[in-house]
């Protein structure tokens, strides 16, 4: 049996099979062995949640509150078991904008939030800096959190989330004050768009 609460202690969030050591074990499929009581299972999450770098991983479905792993960090329709479990039917949400993900197809609902904020944020226009005409606002490519540059200091970054660097100029690795690529295009949410998808409710102002 896996022992949850002392991983926890230890930092760790992501779980194996104990019989199997290379098999993952989401959050939501231990919680379906019914391995702990309500109490002690809300308790675990707000443990989780409280973990460094659990945010990109983690979130509460917004039907029923359950704290869900995340099954693929590139795709955002994310399945939730327990409301799948007691519809009957497959309930999934966006893991972007936390809305309900209605059909087979990408998520392109106008009304999400995370898609107006990044394609609607201006940009820097700060002449000496080294992010100077880059959008406002930027996704982790990692984690999506939702981030923005002071315009001081280099492009290379670090997401307070997910502790991943990326240079806030082109959405790649490059190192150092100077980027010799252009500048990424804003991103888009819910498009279907995997290499510039972003999404996260969380907010963060990086230099």
């Amino acid at each position: 049996v896996i022992q949850v609460p002392p991983l926890l202690f230890q930092g760790v969030t992501s779980f194996y099979c104990p019989s199997c050591p290379d098999t993952p074990w989401l959050w939501q499929e231990l919680c379906k062995l019914k391995l702990f009581s309500d109490e002690d299972q809300a308790t675990l999450e707000a443990q989780i949640l409280a973990q460094e770098g659990a945010r990109g991983s983690y979130r509460q479905c917004p039907r029923c509150q359950h704290l869900i792993q995340r099954l693929d960090p590139g795709a955002l329709r994310t399945p939730c078991l327990p409301c799948s479990q007691q519809a009957g039917v497959l309930y999934c949400f966006c893991w972007g904008c936390q809305t309900e993900w209605k059909g087979p197809s990408p998520h392109t609902d106008p009304r999400c939030p995370l898609q107006a904020a990044l394609q609607d944020a201006p940009k820097i226009q700060a002449p000496r800096s080294s992010v100077h005409g880059c959008p406002l606002l930027r996704a982790c490519p990692k984690c999506r959190a939702l981030l923005s540059h002071t315009g001081q200091g280099w492009p290379q970054v670090r997401c307070p989330e997910c502790r991943s660097s990326f240079c806030y100029r082109c959405l790649g690795t490059c190192m150092g004050y100077q980027c010799a690529y252009p500048i990424a295009d804003r991103q888009l949410v819910c498009s279907g768009d995997m290499e510039t998808l972003s999404s996260c409710t969380h907010f963060s102002l990086i230099a």
